[in-house]
């Protein structure tokens, strides 16, 4: 009997086990709508005791990612489920990704009722780079139906209308695909004109039903890029015309994801109306096999191709490059106006890949040879040739001194600022046999823009060489520039501040000491810097919102170099409320091996003793500032 109750025991317990199992639902790789991070969802498991996502990371070898345990799953009726422990990954603790570049691990939550169809998953909505995931479905094999505009059906007889070149509004309208409550609000337009590089960014705003516009400043038909979701959508603009977008985050994500590439589509990433709606939408589709410079990949190929080979081969391995992409545009079955602009981008990027012949040359050798640091800028230094003289006229078979293509191009501002900064106007004039046409205005154009961008003022002598319209461009950029420098002697919140004299050793404990009592945020920056300048605009609503603070509690101290040009760095700091210290170029070459600073910005906060507690390269996020600021400052 002992034993016989014995066996029925354990089929009992057998019995129970296996009801406990059944009700677990397993939900093999569920359809997401968007997820913005290297985090994806291969399973989910529901039960009556908890809540498993199982994760798959995919992101740089050796650089790490971090879970907070904050984390948390929001149901489709709004109630909130704060993550209870994890299997693989340490909440909170940083995880160094191994050498394949991938990583799995468990999120365990609390049991959902069973008549939750979908939930959002987030860190925090107040974290800069907060993991978010939305839309994970529960209970369909697909997402939720958008309603897609109509296509615009390629016209393949079309052609560039001719630029003109006046100043004017573009109206723009971008409608978001499946926007929810908590992603992003905000998009991003970079206007490509082809005189200003980097692209003028203007932020626009979106509203409740993802959703927004906007009236864009333009000099001329050209390219801009919107960017949402991790993603660029090109498109053309030109005064009085009116452009619109409809950004598809289904078919984005799908695109863009590791584990769920190869579902079904969910229409296109993108759908055009208005302005050249017809171009936009062929290039969308043809130009991802034409990648440029700016492509991580291309670039990576480009100087493992050029390894071992001397200036000459390099530019027939270009020429050869260049001679391909151009076959393979003629074969495209795509409208005149396409093939147009796909020439012209690829006439760009080669005659620009062949002026910087030698320094790839140095570049690839670089890589290849795995040189670092002080080794690889002596190389640098003492190994750059110089090409014949006669190297460069193969540009002439390749570019047009008269292309108003150009302007069409979202590129052509980069390749314009590359030409200036190498000096090579006067091998463009022997090449090409002119010193006239719309190529070399743009280098005058772009080159006096670039200094009103650096608040450099400009005599009307020199405007008056310009060209028209060129010349009523910049006499409007001017005259900008002379209103805001007038305005920017009216303010105050800043202090420009000396180090006196002090050796180089006692540089920075001298700064710090001035400051002795109070919490320091020390931002090491330059005024050229576009991480810099993002990041002050990101930190400002904090300084505003510590306005009280200044000056008693805690002090912002900027530090910046002679490589930040002074006119240009007197008419920055003024937006900049704290203290500013210009450095030597000797005494910055000593602070930034001292201080092993590695790249801008670079943050330093000291405690009020004048004890660095922490170090951080690059912009970390304003809740990651406020969070080690605020300790200190509760710290009497």
């Amino acid at each position: 009997m002992k034993q016989l109750k014995f066996v029925g025991t354990i089929l009992l317990l057998l019995y129970c086990s296996s009801c406990i199992r059944s009700k677990e639902k397993v939900i093999e790789r569920p359809p997401l709508i968007w997820s913005h991070s290297c985090l994806e969802i291969d399973k989910v498991v529901l039960s009556d005791t908890a809540t498993v996502l199982y994760m798959k990371a995919f992101f740089t070898p050796q650089n790490w990612i971090k879970i907070a345990s904050t984390s948390f799953l929001t149901d489709d009726k709004g109630k909130q489920y704060i993550l209870r422990s994890t299997e693989g990954i340490t909440m909170g603790k940083e995880f160094y990704m191994p050498d394949s570049g991938e990583a799995e691990f468990k999120l365990i939550f609390p049991a959902l009722p069973a008549s939750v169809s979908s939930v959002d998953f987030s860190e925090g909505d107040n974290m800069q780079g907060a993991f978010k995931i939305w839309g994970i479905q529960l209970k369909s094999k697909t997402l939720p139906k958008l309603t897609l505009p109509k296509e615009t059906k390629p016209d393949i007889h079309a052609v560039l209308p001719d630029p003109e070149l006046k100043s004017g509004k573009a109206p723009l309208s971008v409608q978001i695909l499946g926007y929810r409550k908590g992603m992003p609000t905000e998009l991003n337009v970079s206007v490509c004109n082809p005189i200003d590089f980097p692209p003028t960014d203007i932020v626009l705003q979106l509203h409740a039903d993802g959703t927004c516009s906007g009236d864009i400043p333009v000099y001329t038909n050209h390219a801009a890029v919107v960017r949402y979701a991790g993603k660029g959508f090109e498109c053309f603009l030109a005064p009085g015309e009116t452009t619109s977008l409809a950004i598809n985050l289904h078919e984005i994500f799908r695109t863009q994801s590791r584990l769920r590439k190869e579902k079904h589509p969910y229409g296109k990433p993108v759908y055009y109306s208005g302005y050249l709606a017809s171009l936009s939408q062929e290039l969308a589709v043809v130009k991802p096999q034409f990648p440029s410079i700016e492509n991580n990949d291309f670039a990576r190929q480009l100087l493992s191709d050029l390894n071992g080979k001397n200036e000459e081969e390099v530019k027939e391995y270009f020429l050869t490059k260049h001679k391909e992409r151009t076959e393979l545009i003629a074969g495209l079955e795509v409208s005149p106006a396409c093939k147009q602009v796909l020439r012209c981008e690829t006439n760009l990027l080669y005659t620009s890949l062949i002026s910087q012949t030698s320094s790839l040359v140095v570049q690839s050798y670089i890589v290849n040879n795995k040189l670092q640091g002080e080794e690889a800028q002596k190389y640098y230094n003492t190994r750059i040739n110089k090409v014949p003289d006669n190297f460069f006229d193969v540009l002439k078979d390749l570019l047009s001194a008269n292309e108003t293509t150009v302007f069409y191009c979202p590129t052509t501002s980069y390749y314009i600022y590359i030409w200036g900064a190498l000096k090579f106007e006067d091998t463009l004039i022997r090449s090409l046999g002119t010193n006239q046409g719309i190529l070399f205005d743009l280098l005058h154009t772009a080159a006096i823009s670039r200094q009103i961008n650096d608040f450099t003022s400009i005599d009307g002598d020199r405007i008056a060489q310009l060209n028209a319209p060129f010349r009523e461009i910049i006499k409007a950029k001017n005259d900008e520039l002379l209103v805001k420098i007038e305005a920017n002697k009216k303010k105050t919140g800043f202090t420009v501040s000396e180090t006196g004299e002090v050796s180089n050793e006692d540089l920075f404990p001298s700064i710090l000491s001035k400051y002795r009592g109070k919490v320091i945020l020390v931002d090491v920056w330059a005024t050229w810097c576009g991480p810099c300048i993002m990041a002050n605009k990101a930190i400002k609503p904090l300084k505003e919102e510590w306005a009280e603070k200044a000056g008693k509690d805690i002090v912002y101290v900027y530090i910046a170099g002679e490589n930040s040009p002074l006119g240009t760095w007197n008419n920055m700091i003024p937006d900049l409320k704290g203290e500013h210290f210009r450095l030597t170029n000797q005494q910055w070459a000593y602070f930034s091996s001292e201080l092993k600073i590695e790249g801008v910005p670079t943050y330093f906060i000291v405690d009020r003793e004048g004890n660095i507690t922490s170090k951080m390269t690059g912009f970390p996020g304003v809740e990651a500032i406020k969070s080690k600021l605020t300790e200190l400052m509760n710290k009497k």
